[in-house]
């Protein structure tokens, strides 16, 4: 159950916290060092997990937990400050959340937990990268970019949808 893919996700749930509150405070520095080295350690958690063949059922929870606590957390702190749209907050939060219930259901049904997808995961990394270019304050070309992350979000939430109806109806 505890190996080191699974410290490196329960590290980055842990830095979350600290992240935000560099984020908060305007502390760019700071927040974009941590925030840089939980992306890394959630390549290093997927790295080893595969390598060593240490994937495991918590570790298909903990992995996308963290995740969605970090994007979460910190894509509200950036909606608060105005730094960031309201409707790409909502479109965001509202996938994390239904994505996350509809593991659970999953999870009720099928007996056990269904992994992220490559598009989902790939959609983490341009929010994580959108977090740090507004919190360095950015704005350059930022319609474009949301409107990527927007289309993103919709083309992942639809192919979990999809994999969710065939897995359900293949039980």
């Amino acid at each position: 159950m505890w190996n080191l893919p699974n410290a490196f996700s329960l590290l980055r749930l842990i830095l979350a916290l600290p992240i935000s509150i560099a984020v908060w405070h305007h502390q760019i520095y700071l927040a974009v060092s941590l925030g840089v080295f939980a992306m890394l350690t959630d390549y290093l958690d997927g790295y080893f997990a595969r390598k060593y063949n240490q994937i495991s059922e918590i570790g298909k929870i903990l992995d996308p937990l963290a995740d969605k606590v970090m994007v979460i957390s910190l894509i509200l702190i950036l909606a608060i400050q105005g730094r960031i749209p309201l409707w790409i907050t909502v479109m965001i939060f509202s996938r994390d959340i239904l994505i996350m219930f509809g593991g659970i259901y999953l999870k009720k049904k099928l007996g056990y937990v269904v992994p992220s997808n490559k598009t989902g995961k790939w959609t983490v990394l341009f929010i994580a990268l959108y977090i740090i270019y507004k919190t360095l304050d950015f704005t350059f070309f930022e319609n474009y970019i949301i409107a990527f992350i927007a289309v993103m979000l919709v083309i992942s939430f639809v192919q979990y949808l999809l994999r969710a109806i065939k897995l359900l109806r293949n039980a």
